[in-house]
């Protein structure tokens, strides 16, 4: 959760069940790994950013939803949270792979750039 989130401004998990309460550090997991879904806003909703954080990622990634999203308590649950998280990871892009492949295309796009100058 840390690697997905410390690189975002204002996002940082420290505390697995308060943090995911609001929803805000699943969007921004999305959001690393599907940086131009406009569905990943974070908004003021903790109930509906825990949603859409779960339905999105359930039809694009094909995670299983374990936790019961209208149960204000469900985030300290470890019994529920380790396993829908483990899931996440599992199912989810690799951050650190995508993270690459990002900055090779930038290079790319970069060198490209500077020969057409010429």
């Amino acid at each position: 959760v840390q690697l997905h989130t410390n690189p975002v401004d204002g996002v940082h998990a420290t505390n697995v069940s308060s943090d995911l309460s609001d929803g805000s550090v699943l969007l921004t997991i999305l959001n690393r790994v599907d940086p131009d879904s406009p569905q990943l806003e974070i908004l003021p909703d903790s109930k509906g950013n825990v949603s859409r954080a779960l339905h999105y990622a359930e039809e694009k990634y094909g995670v299983p939803i374990f936790v019961d999203e209208n149960d204000p308590s469900w985030s300290s649950d470890d019994m529920v949270v380790i396993p829908q998280l483990v899931q996440w990871m599992k199912r989810l892009p690799d951050i650190e792979v995508l993270d690459a492949e990002r900055k090779a295309e930038e290079a790319e796009e970069a060198e490209r750039v500077r020969l057409e100058r010429f």
